[in-house]
């Protein structure tokens, strides 16, 4: 589960949930969670820069529907997925010290006189689903039974 401090979420103008709601009623749902708990998850798209909300895309033809995300990452976000990141090589950049010994710092490139190439394992990150298109359960039946509607004679 991942937890995010309020002041991360942002108002998205595509919320569907533009009911206003009194303070009475407000205070219910308040009093409700705190009793029973929360019932359903709340999901937000998360979005420094808005790039995979923004890039949404979708195409129609009479015999289907896409929607869905040219962005590289898209896919592993909606899914979620293991990204394999193999073995690599790399040079560390460290320098003498005073006494000839190799210091234990690194430092960069244009300063150092000792070069070291390394291989820096492979790992495997493992990442959750985190759905931004927003097709749940229900609206994959509220869009069957338009579908159906528009279909019956």
């Amino acid at each position: 589960m991942l937890f995010v401090p309020l002041n991360k979420l942002k108002k998205s103008p595509r919320n569907a949930r533009k009911t206003p709601h009194s303070e009475a009623h407000i205070e219910a749902l308040s009093a409700s969670i705190a009793a029973k708990g929360m019932l359903q998850n709340l999901v937000a798209i998360l979005r420094a820069r808005g790039r995979l909300a923004g890039s949404i895309n979708y195409a129609a033809t009479n015999d289907e529907a896409r929607i869905g995300s040219a962005v590289e990452y898209a896919a592993i976000h909606q899914l979620g997925g293991a990204i394999k990141q193999p073995d690599r090589l790399a040079k560390i950049y460290r320098k003498r010290e005073a006494d000839g010994k190799i210091g234990r710092r690194f430092v960069r490139k244009s300063e150092a006189d000792v070069v070291t190439d390394v291989t820096i394992p492979g790992r495997v990150i493992t990442i959750p689903a985190r759905p931004y298109l927003g097709l749940s359960a229900a609206d994959e039946t509220a869009i069957l039974e338009d579908a159906v509607d528009w279909l019956s004679p």
